[in-house]
């Protein structure tokens, strides 16, 4: 995982936002870690019982990164100026189908 942090402190999994130069801003790369995490979560059955949400640096989550340098977004022809609509109609089915999965888990979710 490039932008998410994941360990588990007894039966507690910590998952950390991971890029504090943008205050944790979701991108395309910190969605596809966090799919990824909530994987290893499930994985583990009834080893895990609370999911802790936290980040690094000075912010928990700024909201959407609408300078995402995630480089499988959008189609090679999106224009420059049209870059933050891209940014958000690409983000936004990825966001969706995490809480999807997060809602799924059958963990306590702090």
């Amino acid at each position: 995982m490039q932008r998410m942090q994941l360990e588990f402190v007894d039966r507690v999994a910590v998952l950390k936002f991971d890029h504090p130069e943008v205050m944790n801003a979701v991108g395309g790369q910190m969605l596809r870690d966090f799919g990824a995490a909530i994987a290893e979560i499930k994985a583990r059955g009834t080893d895990v019982r609370c999911l802790l949400l936290t980040g690094n640096g000075r912010a928990f989550c700024a909201g959407a990164n609408l300078q995402d340098d995630d480089k499988n977004k959008g189609n090679d022809n999106d224009s420059d100026n049209e870059g933050d609509l891209v940014t958000m109609t690409t983000l936004t089915p990825k966001t969706t189908t995490v809480l999807l999965l997060l809602l799924r888990l059958a963990v306590v979710v702090l």
